[in-house]
């Protein structure tokens, strides 16, 4: 056993403490090497971090003065610095606790976290036993806390690097890629796990790839940020896209990049309008050389399989003779113009309009389709010859716009992507839209031109009438000028009067918060002056049967009803009373969680569910705005219900499921395995006092669902059910996510 007289213990390995442990900057604490491990020693260092004094806990035992509140002490009794003195014990060798956990109390008692690096040495007598051990401390709470809250924001930044439209990522000083985002996976179809070294670079398009490479070798000697534009691989359209690089090095102290961060924006779509307003332009410029509409027709299409397609065809209604003929045909490759024209021989116009030319024409819409494989042409013909020629064009996208005369539809405008692999996009239609309407323009004028002298008569004419018109516009502006002078008057007596209607209104909306006041406390009078005569019948009842059962003979069974019936009153006056309180005291709206809601109703239902053999499953249910006690009665009355109402022979079985989260509303279906209802009574079921069964059948008042519907309601939802005869119920119910209470 350890002696009592520490000092004498101690004696041979006692040092200056002022002169050398008081000065020590670290934190310094000593202890015998045998149970209860008193302390013998504490300098000023270790006083402050352990918000302890040395005269407090001198001769004190070290788990006395710093429990153990560990898990792993909890579990199995093994304290971590305790269990290092037994080892230095052992091995009279330093032990290293390195960097763990340990609680300390401050200054008030209260517990507080505490993270430490620390060292324990033995203190040997004469003999090389290990009579003490000092142990040097360090406190690196502050470090843990930088490094969690560290990782923190690392962990933010990784979140808002994924959430961000571009494509971002990381590289260190020599180029080696650390990070890429989710938007990068996304966009490229990479993996994160591809061999290569330089799996950015290997993304671009090959005309733009050394280039690109140079760019990127040439910053990482230089330090310099950089801007670049290229074409980028786009996996989910299986073509490249123009993108924006830019990279920008971290910097250290000395001027050196430590790391390196880039992204690439997407700007195909800005980069297609710059192409396609100045193919607009060039056909524009074309087409207002001539006024011979046929040759200009010609120069588009030629135009349009330099820039936009692989070929381009044009076709008109002749009004002569009823039929769609194709005047221009024009192909990147001339070699395969008569491929186009055959395809025009296996794809002639059909006169009903159902489909490709035709259908544009007639309709004046246009048609378009960004994506055609040889799957779709597989399936949607049929003919082996027509289907093998049409999959040997090697069709990628196609689009159909039909161009007009003056409003009226008389042609159409084909662009189709083969060999080039090109799908067009939603602003490839509109370009080819707005050519349409430039061609438009340009065949109408072509037709004006031969119409001039005519037109300038129709022009006089026109003015002529524009004139009378003018007249008659002036006319009716005044006309209307006056009504709405008589409409202002009628206007401000309007107001006046919507100004008294809502000061009726804000007097209603007293009176209604008095009556509601007046019913609240009408409430409270009857549930107390109707209750205390039932309370008495009962009391005076059972003091009949008590004193008087004997003798009353038959008259027992008079007086069992005559209680029965008071008991019934007074669970009838109760459920009323519910049924008014959902509006009369209803509570603001909080969060209310539903699982803890549900809990809390299967606990007061403990008794019912094992009585009844019964099973209630709840999966993960939402948080709503609510009142939790209006949450409370709407669970308990259908939860309540479905285990009342099981059929005799069989357990009921509830589920509550959360079947809905809609932008306005969340849905939870209760669902049952009792006795069901006939569909026909569904809206007699939520009525007041509405029961299907003889009230000796089962118990109850008939208001329990009335409430639930009340509360349903109150909060902007529904409730319904579906049910048949024995074969259960499902209530289905809906509560508005609206912060707002139904009134």
């Amino acid at each position: 056993m350890p002696s009592s007289n520490i000092t004498e213990q101690t004696s041979d390995i006692s040092v200056d403490r002022i002169g050398l442990i008081d000065a020590l900057p670290i934190p310094y604490l000593a202890y015998q090497a045998e149970p209860p491990y008193l302390i013998i020693d504490e300098n000023q260092a270790h006083e402050k971090v352990a918000f302890t004094k040395r005269k407090d806990i001198i001769g004190k035992p070290f788990l006395e003065v710093f429990p153990d509140t560990s898990e792993e002490f909890k579990a199995t009794g093994k304290s971590k610095p305790i269990e290092s003195i037994k080892r230095i014990v052992r091995s009279r060798k330093p032990d290293s606790l390195g960097e763990f956990k340990y609680d300390v109390r401050d200054k008030n008692g209260r517990f507080v976290t505490k993270y430490w690096r620390s060292v324990q040495y033995p203190i040997l007598d004469k003999d090389k036993k290990v009579v003490a051990i000092y142990q040097l401390t360090e406190d690196i709470t502050e470090r843990k806390d930088t490094e969690r809250a560290l990782r923190e924001s690392e962990d933010r930044l990784r979140f808002m690097a994924d959430s961000m439209p571009q494509l971002v990522w990381v590289a260190d000083a020599e180029g080696h890629y650390e990070y890429f985002n989710q938007r990068w996976y996304q966009y490229t179809g990479t993996t994160g796990n591809e061999a290569s070294s330089d799996v950015r670079i290997d993304q671009i398009h090959p005309a733009e790839r050394k280039m690109a490479r140079q760019v990127w070798r040439d910053a990482l000697k230089s330090g310099e940020p950089y801007e670049l534009q290229y074409r980028l691989y786009h996996a989910p359209s299986a073509s490249y896209r123009w993108v924006i690089g830019r990279a920008y090095p971290t910097l250290n102290a000395a001027g050196k990049p430590v790391k390196w961060y880039g992204t690439c924006t997407d700007i195909d779509e800005q980069k297609r309008v710059t192409q396609l307003q100045t193919f607009l332009a060039e056909a524009s410029k074309q087409m207002n050389e001539s006024l011979d509409y046929l040759n200009n027709l010609e120069k588009v299409a030629k135009l349009c399989v330099l820039e936009i397609a692989d070929w381009c065809s044009v076709d008109m209604y002749d009004e002569t003779t009823g039929t769609i003929d194709q005047v221009v045909v024009a192909h990147a490759d001339p070699k395969k113009v008569s491929l186009a024209r055959e395809y025009r021989q296996h794809n002639p116009p059909v006169a009903d309009g159902t489909s490709g030319v035709s259908k544009v024409i007639i309709n004046g819409e246009p048609e378009f389709y960004p994506v055609i494989t040889n799957k779709m042409i597989a399936a949607y013909i049929t003919e082996p010859d027509k289907r093998a020629f049409m999959l040997s064009l090697n069709l990628h996208s196609l689009i159909i716009v039909p161009f007009f005369e003056r409003k009226r539809s008389i042609g159409a405008l084909s662009f189709v992507s083969t060999d080039s692999g090109r799908h067009y996009s939603e602003s490839d239609l509109r370009m080819a839209q707005e050519l349409a309407s430039r061609v438009s323009v340009a065949v109408t004028n072509s037709k004006l031109y031969d119409e001039s002298k005519r037109e300038i008569e129709q022009r006089k004419r026109l003015q002529k009438e524009l004139l009378l018109e003018k007249q008659k516009l002036e006319s009716r502006v005044k006309e209307r000028t006056e009504q709405l002078q008589l409409t202002n008057v009628g206007l401000r007596e309007e107001i006046a009067k919507r100004h008294l209607i809502e000061e009726e209104l804000q007097n209603k909306s007293q009176n209604l918060a008095q009556s509601n006041q007046e019913l609240q406390d009408f409430a409270y009078v009857a549930s107390h002056d109707l209750q205390e005569p039932l309370r008495k019948i009962q009391a005076f009842g059972n003091l009949l049967e008590n004193e008087y059962g004997q003798e009353l003979g038959e008259g027992t069974d008079y007086l069992r009803r005559m209680r029965n019936a008071a008991s019934r009153m007074s669970v009838l006056i109760e459920d009323l009373l519910s049924f008014s309180r959902v509006t009369t005291q209803a509570k603001p709206s909080v969060d209310v969680d539903l699982n803890v809601v549900v809990g809390e109703v299967l606990q007061d239902l403990e008794s019912r569910i094992a009585e009844t053999n019964g099973r209630v499953d709840v999966e993960e249910l939402p948080t709503v705005k609510a009142d939790p006690t209006h949450m409370r009665q709407l669970f308990q009355n259908l939860i309540g219900n479905a285990l009342k109402f099981h059929k005799p022979d069989l357990s009921p079985h509830v589920k509550v499921e959360f079947t809905g989260d809609g932008p306005d509303y969340v849905e939870i279906r209760i669902i049952d395995n009792g006795i069901g209802f006939d569909q026909k009574y569904i809206d007699r079921i939520f009525a007041v006092f509405q029961r299907l069964h003889e009230r000796g059948a089962y118990d109850g008042t008939g208001i329990g669902l009335a409430v639930v519907r009340k509360i349903v309601e109150r909060y902007g939802g529904t409730i319904t059910a579906k049910s048949s005869k024995n074969n259960g119920a499902t209530f289905i119910i809906r509560l508005s996510k609206k912060n707002e209470v139904e009134e």
